[in-house]
């Protein structure tokens, strides 16, 4: 049938339409109480329509029981209500049929609960005489119910039997026994409703076991049911309970008006919990702030002397972030409501805005959105309430997260310096220790010296703990001093047999700093001072320590004399895998297996590095897949060294840093992608490796944004690491100013300098101003050294050796011991430069100051130099001339690297007992050697001095071998000079094909030479000016015209197929090289 649109009549389903202007059709079937002229029941549903006709089924009850007419008769055939079959289709008369297939009984349990439900509606005109009122068929359920009482009064036949009572009870508490289930809580239902009907009374213990089941449930029905077991308690004997269940289930309905009656009503009389968690948590999570103050003023008006320890435990189920922003959206509401507020007295909104965010800080190890409590703090310091207990309890919320959140820890800490600038008064001994036992993970040293002051100013001193937690914070800085002094108070208070603990923290600070010497005279130190006695502990400290040094021969003593653990053995790998030793590391290994020491997660870190540091890349790649799946220790309290650290995500790192530094960006991209597939976290070291390899391949602004947006994004801090890859990577590339905005920048970050950003800065310093500029003014005098020289006092006036401790690896060190790469790094910089520009006083001036510098760290310079500070010193002495002092360098830095290089017990006199991963140590100043020996005629020694290099398993860069085939040429010996190039370089040659035309050869060129360090590092190849030597020495030889020459052009061909085909196919170009080489030097 086709109507006009009107309100929607089903239940549940009424949408009032606005009248359109033009008629709205739809299409609807028409209200099934429509053929029944039961316009009265049009509130109900459809399928409810048979259970109204009260009076007919009553009487036919009755006259059921009257006669032996079977229970089970249709209704529809024995109903004597008038029904208009004829308007009905053929289609719903038959669902009729059907649907009415039922008894009076199974009727009867629906009738009651239906007919007491309000109505909103009432109709007039010809509805009320075709169908009677819902207050006419209470009436008229009365009257029958009378009529049935007196009826079977006169019965001497009862309806039902005792045993059949009993029946129903007993199977309704075993399923009250069995286990919960949908089916089951329907089932109990039933019988529940069948206990109703034969006036079975629940017992309370009965009642409340089928509220429990009820509420447990997660139909959408139990709810209603609740309401209807709840209505059925009578309202003085509810109880505190009754009213939780019946809350519950109002708040699952989203019935907030009914929920807040009830507990309205119960908080009258209740002392027990009655739901107000309840409705605390559906107020605050839905916004309804006018109820939730009225839910809260109830509850205290009635409890204020008694509060109800489980008054916020629905609260504490909401994820953390969303209650502080509820929190946050409350505060406002407060603060809005105050300031309408004439008293300021008694303010509810304020009270519980208060309670809120203190009940909310209070809750601790949950994670949470940092900014979210931040805010949810700036807003609470409006409602005009003291601060500091915030404050106080948000410090001790994030110290709870520990390690995993060191972003809430540095906020926590900024916190306590608010208090104690503040509220100083407030500070007691368990807020300091809070902020102890977090501040040596956060590395914070200026946190531990105000703590440390605080103690003294207002507790008259630290505590016991207080000095150890001060002691080991200092000691993982490696601040030594510091650590000896507080030490020493300690003693002085306290037990000085009771002390062990805090001089094994003393122990590690030396260790930390890498003194041999500092350590041997704080053993001595502690020995007489507390009578301290050599443990387990001890022993691995004083193995550290040679091991940091680089010490192989002493490391290897102490771990024979000693019975090694777990943490043992992972020194020593990871001392050997720094050397890249493979195979003592391997050795190690399997001797830990064999004396039944668990392997840890730190011995897989260094057979990794080992073996990329071998050049089995595939090998390290295979075991870090097998490392997923083994049984790896992992000690927590184990110091770390040597970047071995107890993680899974280490060994990634390495393969991936592996990979950057090649410049290969699609395994750099490979990697951390399979590295989330698999489960192990990226740290801030994974993001410092993709920067890595976007640097090598002169990417640098690529690398800035990783550091600037996306670590940002993922909740990385940088350290200094990340800034000393960014910073070389944009002076790699020239581009000096920015190396000096990122040196800014990590001062306004509180991002603390190390050694490494500070050499970087001296550099671009002084690159900056010799491009801008001549070295030298119009009277000789240097005018544009300053800015260097104020970047080299600034940090001789800053250095503190505390930096070497520092758990972020450091490019400059090198392969130099941290001390010694501390005090030399900055020298052999400037040294280096000045050399280059030929500023030989500056160069003494430099020498001299360094002398005294490490003078001041106990080192003996001059007796054992680093092989970076050599090289320096030899290209300066290069540029000088001092060719005497050139040989003298050589020879310390070969002793040097036989040393750093040399496998464990080789013997030096033989072959090939340079370490793989070290074999290019000496690249550097054989660069200088070269030069010098060519500059004094003796260019036919460096042959032998190639020869002992390449003997022992020194290996040479693509410079080195370029230079060296340049001077062969230059000296006569171009034969020669071909066989090296085809032996040793041309096999990367990429062939003329891709410089394209000719008029792209300089920018092609340029290029080449942009990249040399890539190439470099990557394949060896012939440069350009290598090249235009050797087609030099093959025009000369075709230009002799004698037998001499011809012969030499044929062993060319002979030895150096390849490189002759190269020198044939030479461009000829109008550039300064050809000129020089080609035409000029043969003039």
């Amino acid at each position: 049938m086709i109507e006009r649109a009107a309100p929607c009549l089903e239940k549940g389903g009424r949408c009032l339409l606005r009248s359109p202007k033009k008629p709205f059709r739809s299409y609807r079937s028409l209200h099934s109480a429509f053929w029944s002229h039961g316009a009265g029941n049009i509130e109900l549903p459809s399928w409810w329509i048979a259970f109204l006709q009260v009076p007919a089924i009553e009487e036919q009850s009755y006259h059921l029981k009257r006669t032996d007419m079977p229970n089970d008769t249709p209704l529809f055939e024995n109903h004597h209500f008038p029904l208009l079959d004829f308007l009905y289709p053929t289609q719903t008369l038959a669902y009729i049929r059907q649907y009415l297939h039922r008894n009076a009984t199974a009727l009867q349990r629906y009738r009651a609960p239906q007919l007491n439900l309000p109505s909103p509606r009432t109709f007039t005109s010809t509805a009320e005489s075709s169908a009677c009122s819902f207050a006419e068929v209470s009436q008229q359920i009365s009257n029958e119910n009378r009529d049935l009482e007196v009826l079977e009064a006169g019965n001497t036949t009862p309806s039902f039997t005792f045993e059949a009572g009993q029946d129903v009870r007993t199977e309704f508490n075993n399923v009250l026994r069995s286990q919960t289930s949908s089916e089951q809580t329907r089932h109990l239902w039933r019988l529940y409703e069948r206990m109703q009907e034969l006036a079975l009374p629940l017992q309370p213990e009965e009642r409340d076991q089928l509220f429990q089941r009820l509420n447990s449930s997660s139909h959408n029905l139990e709810p209603v049911r609740t309401r209807l077991l709840f209505d059925t308690v009578p309202v003085a004997m509810r109880q505190a309970r009754h009213y939780f269940y019946g809350i519950s289930a109002a708040l699952k309905m989203h019935n907030l008006d009914k929920a807040f009656a009830m507990h309205h009503e119960a908080s009258a009389t209740m002392q027990e919990s009655y739901g107000t968690a309840l409705m605390l948590r559906y107020t605050i999570q839905h916004q309804k702030w006018i109820v939730a103050i009225d839910v809260w003023r109830d509850y205290w008006a009635n409890k204020r002397s008694h509060p109800d320890p489980n008054l916020w435990q629905e609260i504490d189920k909401m994820p953390l972030s969303i209650l502080m922003e509820k929190v946050s959206d409350f505060i406002d509401y407060a603060m809005l409501t105050a300031q309408n507020t004439v008293s300021s007295c008694d303010v509810p909104e304020r009270d519980m805005a208060v309670a809120l965010v203190q009940h909310a800080l209070s809750i601790q190890a949950r994670e949470y959105e940092l900014s979210i409590q931040a805010r949810m703090l700036r807003k609470f310091m409006g409602l005009g309430q003291p601060v500091s207990g915030a404050w106080r309890a948000a410090i001790i919320q994030n110290f709870s997260l520990g390690a995993k959140a060191i972003s809430h820890s540095r906020f926590a800490l900024r916190l306590y310096r608010r208090i104690r600038f503040r509220f100083p008064d407030t500070l007691d001994s368990d807020l300091l220790l809070q902020v102890l036992n977090q501040l040596w993970l956060i590395r914070s040293s200026a946190g531990l010296y105000q703590v440390m002051e605080d103690y003294r100013k207002h507790l008259g001193g630290p505590t016991k703990q207080a000095y150890r937690l001060l002691i080991r914070g200092f000691s993982y800085q490696g601040n030594l001093d510091t650590v000896k002094t507080l030490f020493d108070e300690s003693i002085g208070q306290f037990n000085p047999r009771e002390q062990t603990e805090i001089a094994d923290y003393v122990l590690f600070a030396c260790s930390k700093r890498g003194s041999i010497l500092e350590l041997d005279d704080t053993l001595r130190m502690l020995q007489d001072k507390i009578g301290y006695r050599s443990t387990q502990y001890t022993k691995n400290i004083v193995l550290a320590t040679h091991a940091r040094v680089g010490d192989s021969d002493s490391t290897m003593d102490l771990f024979e004399k000693m019975k090694a653990d777990s943490w043992t053995y992972m020194t020593v790998m990871g001392m050997f895998a720094k050397r890249g030793d493979l195979g003592m590391v391997m050795n190690l290994y399997q001797q830990s297996i064999s004396a039944g020491v668990k392997t840890s997660c730190g011995m897989i870190n260094c057979l990794v590095l080992a073996q990329l540091r071998d050049g089995r890349v595939d090998e390290a790649h295979q075991l870090i897949e097998e490392a997923l799946d083994m049984d790896l220790e992992i000690p927590r309290a184990v110091p770390q060294y040597f970047g071995a650290k107890e993680s899974r995500t280490q060994m990634w790192n390495y393969l991936l840093l592996h990979y950057a530094s090649r410049g290969d960006l699609t395994k750099v991209g490979e990697i951390p992608r399979r590295m989330e597939a698999v489960g192990v976290a990226l740290d801030n070291m994974t993001y410092a490796a993709i920067m890595q390899g976007l640097c090598v391949r002169r990417l640098p602004f690529d690398a800035s944004r990783i550091l600037t947006k996306v670590m940002p994004k993922a909740g990385m801090r940088a350290t200094s690491f990340h800034y000393i890859i960014l910073m070389s990577g944009f002076f790699q590339t020239k581009c000096y100013r920015q190396v000096l905005r990122l040196s800014q920048r990590m001062r306004d970050k509180n991002v603390k300098p190390t050694f490494g950003t500070r050499n970087l800065a001296l550099k671009a310093a002084a690159a900056t101003n010799f491009t801008k500029r001549p070295a030298t003014s119009n009277e000789g005098e240097p005018t544009n050294l300053a800015p260097a020289e104020a970047v080299l006092d600034d940090a001789l006036k800053t250095m503190n050796p505390n930096e070497v401790a520092l758990p972020q690896p450091n490019p400059y060190s090198g392969n130099m011991a941290p001390l010694e790469a501390f005090t030399s790094s900055y020298f052999s910089t400037l040294i280096a430069f000045y050399g280059e520009h030929k500023l030989f006083d500056k160069i003494a001036e430099m020498f001299d100051k360094l002398i005294v510098t490490t003078r001041q760290f106990q080192q003996d310079i001059e007796a054992s130099p680093p092989l970076e500070l050599l090289s320096a010193l030899m290209g300066s002495h290069n540029a000088a001339g001092n060719h005497k002092e050139v040989e003298r360098c050589w020879f310390l830095a070969f002793n040097k690297a036989s040393v750093l290089a040399r496998r464990h017990e080789a013997d030096i006199s033989g072959e090939n007992w340079v370490l793989y991963a070290r074999r290019m140590i000496l690249c550097q100043p054989l660069k200088h050697y070269l030069h010098s020996l060519e500059a004094t005629g003796r260019a036919n020694d460096a042959r032998d001095v190639i020869r002992t290099l390449l003997h022992a398993g020194f290996g040479m860069t693509n410079q080195n071998w370029n230079i060296y085939v340049q001077m062969l040429v230059r000296n006569g010996c171009e034969v020669e000079a071909f066989e090296v190039c085809e032996r040793e370089l041309i096999s990367g040659w990429l062939g003329w094909e891709i410089l394209g035309h000719k008029d792209t050869y300089q920018l092609k060129k340029r290029f080449f030479k942009a990249n040399r360090r890539y190439y470099q590092n990557t394949r060896r190849m012939p440069i350009y000016e290598t090249l235009v030597y050797l087609a030099g020495a093959y025009m000369d030889a075709q230009a002799t015209g004698f037998e001499s020459g011809r012969t030499m052009v044929r062993s060319m061909a002979r030895v150096a197929p390849k490189t002759l085909d190269a020198v044939l196919k030479l461009p000829k170009l109008e550039d300064d090289v050809q000129t020089r080489i080609l035409r000029l030097d043969r003039t």
